[in-house]
């Protein structure tokens, strides 16, 4: 779909770039620091600069969705509609990405505006957990169309 604007490419290494640094970030924060626990640093950088990092990049990436779902919502409301069996795989993806950005957030907000850090923690939790598959997905969802992501120039 040839929609104004940023062109695919530059969509698509959004999300790439994007969904590296938070699912790395994430991944450091799970096994390193394992909510806070840890003192040491990582490449200099200590806890509270690694999870600044990786909100930073998690809303990086949630912005860079919302521009991929904008440039791609026809084709992805007709699978919402159809329910097509042949795209399963994007709305797992979809729910799961939905799920782990609600857990996240619900977090922040009760830590932010309850002030509440165990329900903080509960969430963050979950959100790690969700993280795994999640991951999975995301390599499956990106693989199976990198012919598509940067095969088409000027697109």
């Amino acid at each position: 779909m040839n929609r104004p604007g940023l062109p695919r490419w530059l969509c698509n290494t959004g999300l790439l770039l994007s969904g590296i640094a938070s699912t790395a970030s994430g991944f450091l924060l799970q096994i390193h620091y394992h909510m806070g626990h840890a003192t040491s640093a990582v490449g200099g950088y200590g806890y509270v600069a690694w999870s600044r990092f990786h909100q930073l990049a998690s809303f990086a990436l949630v912005l860079a969705v919302a521009w991929h779902l904008f440039r791609n919502g026809k084709p992805f409301w007709a699978l919402v509609h159809r329910r097509a069996a042949w795209r399963k795989q994007v709305m797992i993806f979809t729910l799961v990405f939905l799920l782990a950005l609600t857990t996240a957030s619900a977090g922040v907000v009760a830590f932010l505006v309850f002030d509440h850090r165990t329900v903080e923690r509960i969430f963050v939790e979950i959100h790690d957990k969700i993280a795994l598959p999640l991951f999975v997905l995301l390599v499956l969802h990106t693989w199976s169309r990198r012919s598509r992501l940067y095969g088409r120039p000027g697109h």
